[in-house]
């Protein structure tokens, strides 16, 4: 399970391409980019994190060179590519904090199954903390946190809820104190099928399905009390 979730953040299969930023050996597939043109396989490498495509549609130029990858190729101005951009602008500090938080991401998830956590629990877990990423969060930042939470609109209040509760154990893993902001609980207001609805259910149902639902209308019994009944 934690293996899984570590791929999910580190990248996935590993490669034998060389990193163009540190030139490391540790490449990865980092998923893939659909574009105008065609698709790019993006890598990730996990000694700089510096993260690079390669592009299928750079296969049809005569002078294409499957040895270079295309982050060597684009011209400036290209987004987030380009070898030496990230310590012009300041990325590459940023590349490295994003490293950290994914890795304390993975030791939290593995604590958590230390703890005999449920599988569905941490699964949970590391898919709020992804959304959380995905959102620019910073989770090593409180106030960046709920900030960023705040200015979901599409979320709702359960959801920021949530997000929120899982920020605060990760917070208190990693040693800091987060207090979550109130969050109005929406509770949805169950659905009660009408008699004719029920009787329409039964009637369409096989025949052994449909002398259980007889049964489970009738006797108002639970569904494992009924099957023990055989």
């Amino acid at each position: 399970m934690v293996k899984r979730i570590k791929n999910h953040f580190e990248g996935g299969e590993e490669t034998s391409r060389e990193c163009p930023n540190c030139h490391s050996k540790r490449i990865w597939k980092d998923g893939i980019r659909e574009t105008k043109l065609g698709f790019d396989q993006r890598f990730v490498c996990r000694d700089c994190w510096h993260r690079f495509s390669e592009s299928s549609v750079l296969s049809t130029d005569s002078g294409y060179n499957p040895r270079r990858q295309v982050c060597e190729l684009l011209t400036e101005g290209s987004k987030n590519l380009a070898v030496k951009e990230p310590q012009k602008n300041g990325l590459a500090g940023a590349t490295m904090q994003t490293a950290e938080v994914k890795g304390k991401i993975v030791e939290f998830l593995w604590h958590l199954e230390k703890e005999n956590r449920s599988k569905r629990t941490i699964s949970s877990y590391a898919t709020y903390l992804d959304m959380l990423l995905r959102i620019g969060a910073d989770l090593f930042d409180t106030e960046s946190v709920k900030e960023n939470i705040a200015r979901q609109e599409s979320w709702k209040e359960n959801t920021k809820r949530m997000a929120a509760a899982v920020y605060k154990g990760f917070a208190a893993f990693i040693g800091m104190q987060f207090i979550s902001p109130r969050y109005r609980i929406v509770r949805k207001v169950p659905f009660i099928p009408s008699e004719s609805q029920l009787g329409t259910l039964i009637v369409g149902s096989p025949k052994r399905l449909t002398t259980l639902l007889q049964l489970l209308k009738e006797t108002a019994m639970r569904i494992g009390e009924a099957l023990a009944l055989k």
